[in-house]
């Protein structure tokens, strides 16, 4: 999935900048300060996994693990950007900081199958609200009006999961939840097409990973969950220079 996002991101930009080449200067400014927005795609699975315990020796032990459930909360989201570049000759550098409005919140259901016990409809959810990144980026002009760059920085969002018995509707019990800012890390690479000497089209990748989130499941806490929090973004935004 990270590959083909990359493959399509470089493909269109070098698509666009064969065709079009700007007659208004040499050389996009790439300097300054801008603001922009994004639509943005959102590819992200919550693996959510739970280890009974052990207890005899009162510890978690991944042999009592349970079925676990994968959550799919990908779709689209919608952000703002902000950030500053300057140039060394053809090398640009650069600080940006964005955030995007996601407000994913997915369910998926799952036949927990444990020998001795009747079988149990168990039922996970997860949410992404929203996600900003703090990042440098470091690029060189591929053409006077084409900007190739990777991108790297912190990344920090709003996630919560949870359990229940039962489907997740009316009637179901709730098992153990987790809702926090998660902190984390972002990488990726983009470009950006000089349509006139202010306006720029960019197209991004970024993967990013938050960590996991933990919690305890059941009524005597027994059952030790983990929920992951990562994901691969793709986005298409406009960038307005000053």
């Amino acid at each position: 999935m990270r590959a083909s996002f990359c493959s399509i991101a470089t493909a269109g930009l070098l698509a666009t900048s064969s065709h079009f080449s700007p007659s208004y200067a040499q050389h996009a400014p790439w300097t300054g300060f801008y603001v922009g927005g994004n639509a943005s795609y959102l590819s992200a699975r919550a693996n959510i996994n739970e280890s009974a315990a052990d207890l005899v020796l009162a510890t978690y032990d991944t042999r009592n693990a349970l079925p676990g459930v994968s959550v799919d909360k990908s779709g689209f989201g919608l952000g703002l950007q902000a950030g500053y570049g300057w140039r060394f000759g053809n090398l640009i550098t650069g600080l940006e900081a964005d955030y995007t409005w996601f407000n994913k919140n997915k369910s998926a259901n799952i036949v927990t199958v444990v020998p001795g016990f009747v079988d149990t409809a168990n039922a996970a959810s997860s949410r992404i609200g929203g996600l900003a990144t703090f990042r440098g980026k470091l690029g060189f002009e591929a053409t006077p009006s084409l900007l190739l760059y990777a991108t790297g920085g912190l990344a920090t969002g709003n996630v919560s999961h949870a359990r229940f018995t039962g489907t997740g509707g009316f009637g179901s019990v709730p098992e153990g939840s987790v809702s926090k800012t998660a902190t984390g890390w972002a990488l990726g690479v983009g470009g950006e097409y000089a349509l006139s000497w202010n306006v720029g089209l960019k197209l991004e990748y970024l993967h990013f990973n938050l960590g996991d989130s933990k919690f305890t499941t059941a009524v005597n806490g027994a059952v030790r969950t983990s929920a992951s929090n990562d994901g691969d973004i793709l986005r298409l935004g406009v960038n307005y220079r000053f």
